[in-house]
C-alpha cells in the first residue's frame, strides 16, 4: 500500500433525545457535535470543537466514553498515523450531511498527507452527492486503497429498521451501547418506526421518500451506489450494519451492479448479525479483523472485546486493511496503545471532582 485515501460520512439521524439511543456523544443537546469532533481527533489527534464544561459537582470528561472505552476515532488516528510514519501517503476527508463541519484551524498539524473537510449544518445529501461521487472516483482512479467509512449518530435505529424490513427477522438494536435503559429506550421507538413504515413489503424507493423512514446516510450511500459507473471497483465500506443495511436494500432494487465489500470489527458481525450473513447476496461480501484487544495494556481497549464497543469511524476497515499488510507482530497493537497514550495524557492536567450524590 503506498497512498491511502480514508473517507467518512458524518451525519446524525434525525430523532429525538439522540443521548438516550446511544452511548457516542456528550449527552443531551450536543449529540451533534460528534462527528465534528471525531474527525478532528482522527485527522489531528485531538478535538477542537469544544462542548461546554461539565456540571459542577459530576466528574469532568477524561478522555473516555462514558462506558469506560475509548472513541475508535482515538485509535483510526493512531493507526492512520503509525501507517504515514510508515511511508504510506494517506489522505483524510470528511463529508458532512446536516453537522457541524470540523475545524482546520489549530495548533497541532496533521500528520496526513492532506486533510479536507466538505460541507456542514446546512449540507444536504443531495448536494453533497456530487462532490463526494467525484472525490471517491478520482481516489480510486490515482491507484489508492479508497475506503468510505462513517460516523452517524443514531443511525443503527434506521439501520436495523431496514434490516428487519429487508429480512422479516426480529432483530435487536444495533449499536454499541449496553445500556438496559439506552436499549429499551431504542425497542421502544424501533416499534413505534416499525408501526409507521413497515406495514408493507420493505421498498427502498418508497423507504427513502417517506420522512422519518431513512436517515441521511442510508439516502447518500444509496444514490452513490446507484451512479456509481460499473467500469470502476466501489471502494471498501467500513462500517457495520449502517453499511449493510443500505447496500442490502440497493441490491433488492437491483441498483447494486457489482461486489461490495464490508470492512468492519469482528464485534460488528457478532450477535445477532450472524442471521444476516446466510441472507447476503453473493456480491455483497463482509471481512473483519483478528487484532485481539484484549492484549493492549489499557483497559479502555478491553470494553471492545466485552461488547462495550462495537464499531465507529471505520476503525474495522483500517484493521482488516492494515492486518492484510507485511508489518512486524505487535505493531497494530503498539500503535494503538500509543494512540490512547497520547490522548489519555491530555486530560492527565484536568482536576478531578467528586461525583455528585
Amino acid at each position: 500500500m503506498k497512498r491511502l485515501s480514508f473517507t467518512i460520512i458524518n451525519t446524525v439521524a434525525r430523532l429525538p433525545e439522540l443521548h438516550r439511543l446511544s452511548d457516542a456523544g456528550a449527552g443531551a443537546n450536543l449529540m451533534h457535535l460528534t462527528p465534528a469532533r471525531d474527525s478532528e481527533i482522527i485527522a489531528y489527534g485531538e478535538a477542537r470543537t469544544s462542548v461546554p464544561a461539565p456540571r459542577p459537582g459530576t466528574l469532568p470528561a477524561q478522555g473516555l466514553l462514558s462506558n469506560g472505552g475509548i472513541s475508535p476515532a482515538v485509535l483510526v488516528h493512531g493507526l492512520l498515523k503509525g501507517l504515514s510514519q510508515h511511508g504510506v501517503e494517506v489522505h483524510f476527508a470528511s463529508f458532512n450531511i446536516g453537522v457541524p463541519a470540523p475545524k482546520s484551524v489549530g495548533q497541532t498539524p496533521s500528520p496526513l498527507a492532506s486533510v479536507r473537510h466538505f460541507g456542514g449544518e446546512s449540507a444536504t445529501a443531495e448536494q453533497l452527492l456530487p462532490t463526494l461521487l467525484d472525490h471517491m472516483l478520482q481516489q480510486t482512479q490515482r491507484g489508492a486503497t479508497s475506503i468510505l467509512s462513517e460516523c452517524g449518530v443514531g443511525g443503527t435505529t434506521f439501520s436495523t429498521l431496514w434490516l428487519r424490513g429487508l429480512t422479516g427477522l426480529p432483530l435487536s438494536p444495533a449499536g454499541s451501547t449496553q445500556c438496559p435503559q439506552k436499549l429499551a429506550h431504542k425497542a421502544a421507538l424501533l416499534a413505534q418506526l416499525e408501526q409507521a413504515h413497515l406495514s408493507q413489503r420493505f421498498a427502498l424507493h418508497r423507504a427513502l421518500a417517506t420522512p422519518g423512514a431513512h436517515d441521511p446516510l442510508q439516502k447518500v450511500l444509496c444514490e452513490l451506489v446507484s451512479r456509481w459507473p460499473d467500469s470502476t471497483p466501489l471502494p471498501r465500506f467500513g462500517g457495520g450494519m449502517m453499511l449493510l443495511a443500505p447496500l442490502m436494500a440497493c441490491e433488492q432494487a437491483g441498483t447494486l451492479s457489482q461486489s461490495a465489500h464490508i470492512d468492519t470489527t469482528r464485534w460488528a458481525v457478532a450477535g445477532d448479525a450472524q442471521q444476516l450473513l446466510p441472507r447476503l447476496a453473493d456480491r455483497i461480501h463482509i471481512h473483519s479483523h483478528h487484532t485481539q484487544f484484549g492484549d493492549s495494556r489499557h483497559a479502555c481497549l478491553h470494553r471492545y472485546e466485552q461488547g462495550e464497543v462495537v464499531e465507529g469511524c471505520g476503525l474495522g476497515a483500517l484493521l482488516v486493511q492494515l492486518e492484510s499488510l507485511p508489518l512486524p507482530d505487535g505493531t497494530l497493537m503498539g500503535w494503538l496503545d500509543e494512540a490512547v497514550d497520547a490522548h489519555l495524557q491530555r486530560f492527565e492536567s484536568v482536576p478531578q471532582h467528586k461525583e455528585a450524590v
